[in-house]
């Protein structure tokens, strides 16, 4: 696998290069809209989902000293937090669960790991690993966007 060392600062700089309106579709048709914003004197990038049935989604990226931090506000009531592997994998930007609230309720599912490929400014992927909490499996949903 070719996996190479990231640097999170650079990552976070990476990031902002998502700032405006995107949109996509997944493999079932379903098509999702996402902006990214930057805040807080450029300390912080906030990515807003808004899905076809319109809910929404809110996650919120920040330097935390030398770790890159996600904290996602999701649909299913929780909030995990997940942090920038150090090694970049198929030039994706990796992120892994660390903690969260709200995590282990019943008949939920949380986000564990996502993973963004910036391919130009016009176009990024973005795929999503969720652990439902009753039975511990594993989905996994990969959508590819385009500035709007």
């Amino acid at each position: 696998m070719n996996e190479r060392e990231v640097n999170p600062a650079q990552a976070f700089a990476s990031l902002k290069l998502l700032v405006g309106h995107w949109s996509g579709k997944n493999s079932e048709g379903v098509i999702y809209t996402v902006s990214y914003t930057s805040i807080a004197c450029d300390s912080s990038i906030v990515e807003r989902w808004i899905f076809a049935n319109g809910g929404e989604a809110l996650t919120v990226y920040h330097m935390d000293g030398q770790s890159l931090i996600a904290a996602h506000f999701c649909p299913h009531s929780n909030q995990p937090r997940l942090r920038l592997s150090s090694k970049l994998q198929r030039n994706r930007l990796n992120f892994e669960i660390f903690d969260g609230s709200n995590i282990a309720v019943p008949g939920s599912s949380h986000q564990c790991q996502f993973d963004t490929l910036i391919a130009s400014t016009t176009e990024f992927s973005r795929g999503e690993t969720y652990k439902c909490f009753n039975d511990g499996t594993f989905e996994y949903e990969s959508v590819d966007y385009t500035r709007s």
